[in-house]
């Protein structure tokens, strides 16, 4: 009589492939006799699906053993479920796996349930012989285990742990659940990996943590078969689990596959990926590729901080300053987004280091900047130092993950932890959202006022206005649990740029009237430029002017998404230069041939020389690949959306053109 494997995968997002569950399964089968003894389900959910109906489900799934994958973002909703599925199914087996219970056996495993055990490590050649010890058991006894490597588990309320199980080298001796025919279903993302592995050991991550330095391939041929199987089958997102996408020369031509299974199929769409952290030409090689294709993507530069003393302290190392300043040069010239990556707060950052870190990133031309709350992972070298570091954590998201925000370092209190994610919030809707580009950047380089000043303005205003709903925005970031959600970014955005985008201009307003720069013309001239160019994030959130009285630059016409406007002559070279209207030059000569002999230039009272004396007329047109706020979907929905087009910042940002030229 065959027993049935119900695999439980719980899911951030919908329609989930669920891939660990078929590596465990075709693992399984090149065993004739497990593949004789044993059917499979596959429940893959989302964490956002209500407790008790995922209890209901699985007990209807009637299983004799439920296999459930456990990560930080579902391991507190795990914990809920598992104690009515143990009382309602008493013969049944579970086991439990993945980064968040691996070695962990005192804080899942109970004394009184001797038939729930825990996977240590890489998981297909335990789960395989666990199964063949099960199908050896008596009725009524608990299963011999001893011989099962990588296992612990209760027995006569002594906690046991087996000995390790050895890692897999050649990775196709996993055969294929994509090419094996066991991925059945309508899904719409893919984790998806070709190597397992990291050979950097950064305190903070677990990829290169618990002997995961030696990185194992998956051939490339069997790559590149269910790469195609991936594009024909219509999902549309990979998300690629390489911790170094971009590391090994193989990566270049999987990706170019990718971008020609997506020409040829119309999917994948969409590619997520860890970028290699120290190949930034071969990740730009790769962005690149999959922004030819149409794929939607962006470059991620994994810097985590900026501090020397901080990387010490985690065994990381960055990209040189140089480096990386080029390669955004690159990536703006070419049109492509990047987005780099910073974690807060690591031990050795300060507050005054953190603040120094944005503003050097800002001043070398970098794209949307993403800084993540520090999350204290288990089995991280880290977790294993928190006390000598003085890392002090707070459980966010209680009840379905189990998030330990860190909110105290030893250099950094509770006060400088808040304030430093008000900091970033201030920069996230002033620089991510490109909402002040061209008066930041004026300030920055003629005024000597740095980012970093510029965004603790903003940070003073918002807590002087508490009642805005900017405000509060920032303010639940810094003092309850907002921060830590992964729609954060996004729905920052979407409240910002869509719910409250005529308050949030009134506010920008008053903010920059109440500042003592406002009293320079370049100032007030780029601030209406910035007005009209802030970007949308939705194809219908409604356009318009808003109550702001232009008085340097003339409105000429609004457009169904776009703007027609006169810059006075006295201005050209100031927008020019801090904005992306096209230069001068673009004109094919018109300007500089109608001025010919007309004044060299004026200069103001700021010491800026303008010319020539004559106006140009330009268009702003909104209307790019934004796609519809959805009333009908859930704001986490429309949030991811938003974070998804924040990474790629030149789907939404406006473009410029001439539209004719004005003499005086």
């Amino acid at each position: 009589m065959t027993q049935k494997v119900t695999f439980v995968e719980l899911t951030v997002y919908e329609r989930v492939l669920p891939l660990v569950a078929g590596y465990l399964q075709s693992y399984a089968y090149k065993d004739s006799a497990l593949k004789q003894a044993y059917t499979f389900e596959h429940y893959s959910e989302s964490v956002k699906k209500a407790p008790e109906t995922i209890v209901r489900d699985l007990i209807n799934s009637d299983g004799d053993i439920y296999a459930f994958s456990t990560y930080v973002w579902n391991s507190g909703l795990m914990r809920r479920i598992l104690p009515p599925l143990l009382e309602s199914k008493p013969n049944a087996q579970f086991i439990l796996g993945g980064p968040q219970v691996m070695h962990h056996g005192h804080k899942y495993l109970d004394p009184q349930y001797e038939n729930l055990v825990l996977c240590n490590g890489e998981g297909e050649k335990s789960f395989a012989d666990y199964l063949a010890a099960l199908t050896d058991m008596r009725n009524g006894s608990q299963p011999e285990l001893g011989d099962v490597k990588g296992l612990s588990y209760f027995r006569d309320g002594t906690l046991i742990t087996n000995p390790e199980q050895a890692r897999i080298k050649d990775l196709d001796e996993i055969p294929s659940p994509f090419l094996n025919g066991l991925m059945q279903g309508d899904y719409s993302l893919t984790v998806y990996e070709t190597n397992r592995g990291c050979p950097f050991r950064c305190a903070f991550c677990f990829w290169g943590a618990a002997n995961n330095d030696r990185v194992y391939k998956f051939s490339e041929d069997r790559l590149r078969e269910e790469i195609t199987w991936i594009g024909r089958n219509g999902i549309m997102f990979i998300f690629l689990a390489d911790a170094n996408w971009g590391m090994l020369p193989r990566d270049i031509g999987l990706s170019q596959h990718m971008a020609d299974c997506s020409q040829t199929y119309g999917t994948p769409s969409i590619v997520y990926f860890s970028a290699s952290k120290n190949r930034p030409e071969k990740v730009t090689t790769i962005t690149e590729i999959f922004d030819k294709a149409g794929v939607v993507s962006s470059q991620p530069v994994s810097l985590q901080t900026m501090s020397e003393v901080s990387l010490d302290k985690v065994d990381r190392r960055n990209i040189k300053l140089e480096a990386y300043t080029e390669m955004q040069d690159i990536l703006k010239d070419k049109g492509i987004s990047s987005h780099t990556e910073l974690i807060w707060p690591l031990p050795g950052e300060t507050f005054a280091s953190f603040q120094r870190g944005i503003h050097t990133l800002c001043a070398a031309n970098s794209g949307t900047i993403i800084c993540y709350p520090h999350l204290l992972l288990q089995n991280t070298p880290l977790y294993h130092r928190h006390e000598e570091f003085g890392l002090v954590t707070r459980v966010a998201d209680e009840g379905i993950g189990e998030h330990h925000i860190i909110i105290e370092t030893g250099d950094v209190t509770h006060e400088e932890y808040q304030a430093g994610v008000r900091f970033y919030c201030a920069a996230h809707t002033l620089h991510n959202m490109e909402t002040l580009s061209a008066v930041a950047s004026y300030l920055h380089q003629r005024k000597q006022i740095d980012y970093n000043e510029l965004f603790m303005a903003f940070v003073a205003y918002l807590k002087a206005h508490p009642e805005s709903p900017i405000s509060q925005l920032s303010t639940n970031a810094a003092e309850k649990d907002d921060y830590y959600d992964h729609a954060f970014f996004g729905r920052m955005v979407h409240f910002t740029l869509h719910v409250h985008r005529e308050h949030f201009k009134e506010l920008l307003a008053d903010f920059v009237q109440s500042q003592e720069w406002w009293a320079d013309e370049n100032v007030r001239v780029l601030f209406e430029i910035d007005l009209l160019s802030q970007p949308y994030f939705y194809s219908n959130t409604p356009f318009m002017v808003g109550s702001y009285p232009f008085q340097q630059i003339e409105l000429v016409e609004q457009g169904e998404r776009s703007y027609v406007i006169r810059v006075p002559g006295p201005y050209v070279s100031l927008v020019e230069e801090f904005t992306n209207a096209p230069k001068r030059a673009s004109l094919n000569g018109a300007v500089n041939g109608a001025v010919n002999g007309a004044v060299n230039g004026t200069i103001n009272g700021n010491g800026y020389v303008h010319e020539p004396a004559a106006d140009i007329m330009l268009q702003i047109d909104h209307e790019q690949s934004q796609l519809p706020h959805m009333d009908s979907q859930s704001l986490e929905h429309n949030a991811t959306n938003c974070h998804g087009m924040l990474l790629r910042m030149n789907t939404v940002q406006p473009q410029w053109s001439n539209y004719e030229l004005v003499m005086i």
